[in-house]
Formats: structure tokens, sequence, C-alpha cells
């Protein structure tokens, strides 16, 4: 009886140690699905739309016919109305805003308060590279027809695959059939450590404790040239899908919270963000990238005598825009709509493009 009752009094600590980590782990679940993630126990978590816009149709994508988050539509193309696809990762998805209230849905709205009749096919999803997004639009570019699409993207990839392992200027990994895959240098999870990794406390747990680690290291304080060649190499194999359907690119350079001249401004929290998804260089260093970046997407649409939509030199660098590095406040969706309006107005002959092919 003694025996097990110094069992019982072992395991005892163990058990309410378990249903801590439990209640925390529910607590920081629910959080979780509300912001738009996906979590262990509550499953996917299906975005509301705030119907602040009351146009018809009233109901908002994706759907499983539909896959934009915008007003849905007719794969018909309406006569007379020109077709805007927003190619993006996070950026112009923002789950964790109303569809109603990010860029390519106030863009939209801009350009019609302008006369212009448009349809904004919002293409963006978190995640995507460049290939990705390539992908996306070789795959559904047919069927919904725009007239141009916009390329507002922060990840190299690879021009030739989804599949690509490289570091994401934004930090978010690309996404298509294998984009889970692990890369060459590391195991592959037991069942075991993928569940585990699952957890949302697991998950928040090791990218805080991850990236106030880095922080205290001494990382790299250049990006290699390689990967400013291979973000070229896939903006120019997307450039060539678009024009190939007979779409009009449009490119827009690279808009973050901080630059090089206010970087000693950056806030600590959103240098921790940075650093949790590349912990492979320094915050500076990857500013810098952006601005060569930035210096390679001017070059190359000078040379291509493609559209430039200069959303760094009139958002970036205003913290007031972003509630992180790369993702917009309610205010810098609408700046970089407005951005987007008068440079697609002024700039691209859109009274003229073919309505319909």
């Amino acid at each position: 009886m003694t025996d097990r009752t110094n069992s019982l009094s072992l395991l005892r600590p163990i058990a309410w140690s378990a249903l801590f980590l439990l209640a925390i782990e529910v607590g920081l679940e629910v959080r979780a699905y509300r912001r738009g993630y996906d979590t262990v126990f509550l499953g996917q978590q299906e975005v509301v739309a705030m119907q602040q816009d009351r146009r018809e149709p009233d109901q908002w994508g994706p759907t499983e016919e539909f896959p934009f988050r915008s007003l849905v539509r007719s794969p018909v193309k309406p006569p007379g109305v020109k077709r805007i696809w927003i190619a993006s990762a996070s950026q112009a998805e923002d789950p964790r805003m109303p569809p109603d209230l990010i860029f390519p849905s106030l863009l939209e709205k801009d350009l019609e308060e302008r006369g212009i009749q448009v349809q904004v096919l919002n293409a963006g999803k978190v995640g995507l590279a460049t290939a990705s997004m390539q992908s996306v639009l070789e795959l559904r570019g047919e069927t919904w027809q725009p007239d141009l699409v916009v390329l507002y993207a922060m990840q190299a990839g690879s021009p030739e695959s989804d599949n690509s392992a490289g570091r994401g200027i934004d930090g978010e990994g690309p996404v298509g059939p294998q984009a889970n895959m692990p890369r060459s240098d590391q195991k592959t999870p037991s069942r075991l450590d993928r569940v585990i990794e699952e957890f949302t406390l697991y998950t928040l747990v090791k990218t805080n404790l991850t990236s106030r680690i880095v922080a205290e290291k001494q990382l790299p304080d250049r990006v290699a040239d390689e990967e400013i060649d291979g973000f070229e190499a896939a903006v120019d194999s997307f450039v060539g899908t678009a024009e190939a359907m007979g779409a009009q690119p449009v490119l827009c350079t690279i808009a973050i919270s901080h630059e090089t001249e206010n970087l000693a401004e950056m806030p600590d929290d959103y240098r921790i963000n940075r650093l949790r998804f590349d912990p492979s260089v320094s915050v500076a260093a990857w500013v810098e990238s952006v601005d060569r970046l930035n210096d390679r997407l001017s070059s190359y649409a000078r040379q291509k005598d493609l559209p430039l939509v200069p959303l760094a030199e009139k958002v970036g660098g205003q913290p007031m825009y972003f509630r992180d590095p790369v993702h917009f406040t309610p205010a810098g969706h609408v700046a970089v709509a407005r951005v987007l309006a008068d440079s697609l107005a002024e700039q691209l002959p859109l009274n003229d493009l073919t309505a319909s092919r």
C-alpha cells in the first residue's frame, strides 16, 4: 500500500502539470483560432466577412467555386469590365482583417469611384512564393481572364518549381504541392514530433525563445547576391506567364515598416518578429536586401518597359502603416490601395484593354 501511495504521489504533480499545460494550450488555441490560424482542437478558422460593402453580390470568397478573397464573381467577365489579378502572399490575403478592408477590395472601390469598372481578384495567400503565385496563375488564369496581373512579392522562390527551400524575404516559406517537405539537411520528423509541433503552445514558445536567442547572436550583415538574382529570375518567369495569357504584368516595389534611415527606431517586437521568420541574417541585412530587391525591380521594369507601382517610395518607412515589419494596418491597406489606384489609373490605358477574349 505504501508503494502505491508513493507512486500516486509522484504521478499527481505530473497530472496537474499536464492539466495546466492543456489549459494553456486551449486558451492559446482559442486566441489563435480567432486570429484566423489553424489549430489542433478547433480546426480551421472560417473567415467571417464584415459586410460593410453592400454591393451585389454580397458574398465574399474564397468558396469552393471561387478561390479568391474577394467579392464572389462569375467566371464570365461582364462586357466593359477590367479584371485585376492581385498576386501576393499574406500582405494581400491578410486573414486578420475583414475582406472589405484589405487593399485589393479597397483598390476595386477606389477605381470604380474614378469611373473605371473593374473586378479585383485577390489571389493573395499566406506563404506563397513567387513561383507558387505563378503556378496559381497558370492554373486559374485562363478561367478568370485577368486583364492586369499585379505582382507584390517578397519571396524569391524558384522560377522552375514551387518546392524552393530558399529563404523568403518576408519570412514566408513557399507553398506548393511539396512546400512542407524538409530540406536535405534536416531529419524527417517522427509522427510524435509532427503532432507536438502542431500545438500552439509549442509554436509560441519556440518562436519567441528562438528569436530572442538569435537576436543576441552575431548574424551575417548581407544577403547573398545569388538570392537577389533568384528573385529577379522568379519575377521574370512570372511576367512571362502573365504575358503569355494576354495580361499586362504590373510590378510593385516592396514596402516595409522601417528603412535604413529610420531602422534605429524599429521597435524590439518588430525586430523579434523579423527574426522569428528568418534567423539567418541580421535585421539590418534584411532591410538592405529589400533595398537591393527594389533596385533590381526598378531596373527590370525599365528594361522590360513594365509599369512599376512605387509602394516602397509612397508607403515604406512609415511605421503607422504597418502592424509588423511587412503587414499593413487598416490605414496601411488604405494607403496601398490609393497608391495602386493612382498608378493604374495614370500609367495604364485601362479603357483600351480588351474586356473579353
